[in-house]
């Protein structure tokens, strides 16, 4: 996985076709997160993990470690797991919840969040360049 310093179907188918342009759009989505991440392909439970996380700092929302991995039915065993390596790459940072002593609270670093941006954008730029190709 990629380490992040702590201060990162055919086209005329697919015209004719929402759902295989939108399995289309998701796979490249997939494929420019996965590699933003140092990651092989597959939404794996790191990928997962970090999507909740950057959807959350996106909306302003804090999420816990007990969290992580509900919405897509990942173990908290193994969500444990991810997190850990995760934290040890540079891509979350723990911290304490503000009034639960008992919660611990997980957030994207700037690293990642800025590479996460930057898989998202490189898609759109090539979706829009596709769709002035078939205009």
């Amino acid at each position: 996985m990629r380490k992040f310093p702590h201060n990162n179907y055919s086209q005329t188918l697919e015209k004719h076709d929402r759902i295989v342009g939108s399995i289309n759009r998701l796979q490249r989505v997939n494929k420019a997160v996965s590699h933003a991440l140092g990651l092989e392909t597959c939404f794996k439970p790191e990928v997962s993990i970090m999507l909740e996380l950057y959807e959350a700092e996106r909306s302003g929302e804090v999420l816990t470690v007990s969290m992580l991995g509900l919405l897509d039915s990942i173990a908290p065993t193994t969500s444990l797991r991810y997190l850990n390596m995760l934290e040890e790459n540079g891509a979350i940072h723990r911290f304490a919840h503000e009034t639960d002593r008992r919660a611990c609270c997980v957030e994207i670093s700037f690293a990642a969040k800025t590479a996460l941006d930057t898989a998202f954008h490189s898609v759109r730029l090539t979706e829009s360049v596709s769709c002035r190709r078939a205009s």
